[in-house]
């Protein structure tokens, strides 16, 4: 028979909590996620203190828990802070399950009892919608009403700006007409063949965002994040890379790099190099950071370096998934993405498809 509980995952999601306290306002999150009497406990201690308006801290959950080492012992494991939202997600389907055999034991004992089927119907209704709200993230169904009045909103935006981009700058004038800017919750695929230019482009968006005060994640799989500082450094001074590595250049030229490295430090910019990234892992990482930090936009080089879970799948369907995930990311989020793809040498010439990535 399948196991119905997991301690692991629920030690994990606590000491997910702890170090990131506003987990708690995740609706998903409910004491029916923990089967152990400590976890339950420990749970409910945190939802005491945050309800208190204290810190959720080793110290004041061990102060308030009548075990009081086992905060201590759950942060002290070497739990990845990435995996927050698998953790929840797992624990939601263990629930989710406990309850569907809950409702069938207790249906197999009114049957038992004689209990007639109208009545039984009934009970199965009622439970069954109990158990869908199970891991819901809250009610997302919106009347058309609400609807039309925030599609008013943008259409009268749309009026007072006059054509002026709505969405986040691109920093190409060009580019900034045709998109209107980069707009919340879309995903835009930029490909290219390799070598042309697509790391140099995309740092190009993160930088005109950054420099308009927007909030970026930049991920790259390719390059780690001092290339990626070397390339900035490059757009921003002017200068050539071959120059800047080799160490061929003048002292103004010097001065002009120490300016531009003071003005790209104080960007709000942020960067995972992680070599080989998992999708799971980029999805987990994007949604903890905007929990944490915001963000307004997420770049990613190169969308082929993400990692498929199941690797036994064809290429164009693993491409086509992870497409998928990082469009319902994007509305997720309500931030816009864009991920560089490289084209291979039949794309030449041709539509680009997903065959061709």
């Amino acid at each position: 028979m399948t196991a119905l509980t997991c301690l692991g995952h629920e030690e994990s999601l606590l000491c997910q909590i702890i170090l990131e306290p506003e987990l708690l306002d995740d609706p998903r999150i409910t004491s029916a996620l923990f089967t152990g009497t400590e976890t339950r406990a420990l749970f409910k201690v945190m939802g005491q203190t945050k309800a208190m308006n204290a810190p959720i801290t080793v110290f004041e959950l061990g102060r308030r828990s009548e075990n009081r080492g086992y905060a201590a012992m759950i942060e002290n494991r070497e739990w990845s802070a990435a995996n927050a939202d698998y953790h929840i997600t797992s624990l939601c389907d263990l629930a989710k399950k406990r309850a569907l055999a809950d409702i069938a034991a207790h249906i197999n004992n009114l049957i038992r009892d004689g209990a007639d089927n109208e009545a039984i119907e009934a009970e199965i209704r009622a439970k069954l919608e109990a158990a869908d709200g199970i891991g819901v993230s809250g009610d997302t169904i919106r009347s058309m009403d609400a609807v039309m009045k925030s599609t008013l909103a943008l259409i009268k935006e749309a009026y007072r700006n006059k054509g002026s981009p709505q969405g986040i700058l691109a920093g190409i004038p060009g580019l900034d007409r045709l998109t209107q800017g980069w707009q919340a919750g879309e995903m835009t695929t930029i490909g290219a063949r390799p070598s042309v230019g697509k790391t140099a482009l995309l740092l190009h968006f993160a930088m005109a965002a950054a420099r308009a005060g927007r909030k970026v994640l930049f991920f790259s799989a390719e390059m780690g994040d001092e290339l990626i500082g070397l390339r900035a450094v490059q757009a921003g001074a002017g200068i050539d890379s071959l120059r800047l590595r080799s160490g061929f250049y003048g002292a103004s030229d010097l001065s002009h790099i120490e300016s531009t490295v003071s003005e790209l430090r104080l960007l709000p910019i942020r960067l995972e190099t992680t070599p080989n990234i998992s999708l799971r892992s980029f999805l987990a990482t994007a949604r903890r950071h905007h929990r944490r930090e915001g963000t307004d936009l997420i770049l990613i080089d190169y969308l082929q370096l993400v990692t498929h879970d199941d690797r036994r799948l064809p290429r164009y369907e693993q491409v086509s998934e992870i497409s998928r995930s990082l469009k319902v990311l994007a509305r997720e989020l309500r931030v816009p993405l864009i991920a560089g793809c490289q084209l291979n040498r039949e794309a030449e010439g041709q539509r680009p498809t997903l065959g061709r990535y």
